[in-house]
């Protein structure tokens, strides 16, 4: 079973997706994987662990061996193209997991601790807006690119892919704004707690 019950786009399913759309090497699927699911954050071995695995299901197979197994070039068979195709049109029964670390340390953080736990959420509001600003100006580049060339539209694939980073720039802003109303809602309920807690948030 390749999708994973929880909803989430398993490492195994990227790999296959990516060659069904186009053949390719292990170490071609890798960098694709990466540039294509940047969010995901897959493993870097996880185009390598999983072709094999793929080719033994006999959804994808060895077309040429190269001189080392990145090297190795990979095409996917109808039997995996079907079960994509499948799995795309397919709904998912089961409802998104909660499993988000930073919810289970706030709901097991003492006093001292939860002090660390906000400097966490800080750093990673910091980091989803940097990341929010990159995506966008790709986003906005690639919009201006594409007014400049008005008459030639892209094929719906490259059209599909210009919506995707989209979207990536609205999850880092997404993820941003919710951090920063988790932090900004922490330090009032340590503010009206004590001023000991509010000397230390500020550094004092």
């Amino acid at each position: 079973m390749l999708a994973s019950r929880s909803g989430d786009l398993t490492p195994i399913m990227a790999v296959l997706g990516l060659v069904v759309e186009a053949a390719d090497t292990a170490a071609g699927i890798a960098f694709r994987l990466q540039e294509q699911f940047p969010l995901a954050q897959f493993p870097d071995n996880a185009a390598h662990n999983n072709l094999p695995s793929l080719a033994k299901q006999g959804l994808v197979e060895l077309v040429e061996k190269g001189k080392r197994s990145s090297l190795d070039c990979y095409r996917a068979t109808g039997e995996g193209r079907t079960l994509l195709q499948t799995w795309v049109r397919e709904s998912d029964a089961a409802p998104l997991a909660w499993r988000d670390a930073l919810r289970g340390k706030l709901a097991f953080a003492e006093r001292e601790s939860l002090i660390a736990v906000l400097e966490e959420i800080s750093e990673k509001e910091a980091l989803c807006t940097r990341e929010y600003g990159v995506a966008h100006r790709r986003v906005v580049k690639k919009r201006d690119w594409t007014r400049r060339i008005a008459g030639e539209r892209p094929d719906w694939r490259a059209g599909l892919r210009d919506l995707l980073e989209a979207d990536e720039a609205t999850l880092w802003a997404l993820q941003a704004r919710r951090l920063q109303r988790l932090r900004e809602n922490i330090e009032e309920l340590l503010q009206e707690f004590g001023p000991e807690s509010a000397r230390e948030i500020g550094g004092g």
